[in-house]
């Protein structure tokens, strides 16, 4: 009785496991989803309200973004490079694979350092940056789900069956 309650949770926790990795894959393109909402923010500040990089980056922590995007939540600074540094700080705690994580951080490291078009053309660019890296994500996504809830239940049920 007793290895049939340790097979069971044995199995229940590598089913877990393989829920928090495909979790983990949905969570980075939502993230990525937000952050191109987040560059399109930065973008229509920077032309149609003319404001500075503080101003903007102080808007874009108190708007609707920040509660559903992780990386906008955890970082700080008034300017571009603070608000890098901070990113390049809490990469770990983010969703995101390092090649993302190195477009935001150049994308932001630049920020208000260059004229109107310049930066609104970077803003373009980025935006077109992080779509690929969310194409990509959705792919890697849609074929990985499945299969990280399903090795975690089969390692679980192979293990379990070597015990009983």
């Amino acid at each position: 009785m007793l290895k049939f309650i340790g097979a069971i949770s044995l199995t229940i926790c590598t089913t877990c496991i393989g829920a928090l990795y495909a979790k983990r894959l949905r969570l980075r393109c939502l993230e990525l989803t937000n952050l191109i909402k987040a560059v399109d923010i930065i973008e229509s500040e920077i032309s149609f309200n003319a404001r500075n990089v503080a101003q903007i980056l102080k808007n874009l922590k108190s708007s609707h973004i920040s509660k559903s995007c992780k990386l906008i939540k955890l970082c700080n600074g008034t300017n571009g490079e603070e608000f890098a540094q901070s990113i390049a700080q809490n990469a770990k705690a983010l969703p995101l694979e390092i090649e993302d994580i190195k477009s935001i951080i150049s994308f932001f490291e630049l920020l208000g350092k260059t004229d109107v078009e310049t930066e609104i053309s970077r803003c373009k660019m980025a935006k077109s940056t992080l779509k690929m890296h969310l194409d990509d994500a959705a792919q890697i996504a849609k074929n990985k789900t499945k299969l990280c809830y399903t090795l975690g239940l089969f390692a679980g049920l192979t293990v379990s069956a070597l015990i009983i």
